[in-house]
């Protein structure tokens, strides 16, 4: 026969399960939003999706650059979350959210402008000369990296 067992007590932590994070901002959205355009009118999120994974046709090589930033800032974006939220609330105030938002975005741009393999093609080198860097040509894709905190 099963026995029957009750619980008692852990109010505290059942509120803190409740309302963590309850007061803070909603999220912090990094990358490129909506309205980033190439002077020809063509969307910067669009090329980045596809220098991010390649093109289906093989044409253009997987050149990870944003899964790169997010790999290299984990460390510190976990470090900015433990000096700045309080362990019992686990509320995220805007200024944290800004430091998270900052840190993430500089190391996407850093990312990208650091990246180097794999090169341009060669006819694509001749055309971007002397920038040899396969994803900043005018500069558009990094201006194009931002960061926002939805409160």
């Amino acid at each position: 026969m099963p026995a029957n067992v009750t619980f008692s007590g852990g109010e505290k932590i059942q509120a803190l399960f409740k309302n963590a994070g309850k007061g803070g901002v909603k999220s912090v959205d990094v990358g490129i939003f909506a309205g980033a355009k190439y002077e020809d009118g063509t969307s910067v999120a669009l090329v980045a999706v596809v220098n991010e994974f390649g093109s289906e046709d093989g044409v253009i090589p997987e050149r990870p650059a944003i899964r790169n930033a997010n790999k290299s800032n984990e460390d510190n974006l976990i470090k900015i979350i433990k000096n700045n939220v309080d362990p019992e609330t686990m509320v995220i105030d805007p200024v944290t959210a800004g430091k998270v938002g900052q840190s993430q975005e500089a190391a996407t741009k850093k990312s990208i402008v650091d990246l180097s393999d794999p090169p341009n093609a060669p006819s694509t080198l001749k055309a971007k000369a002397p920038k040899a860097n396969p994803l900043v040509n005018k500069g558009t894709y990094v201006r194009s990296i931002t960061n926002k905190v939805n409160k």
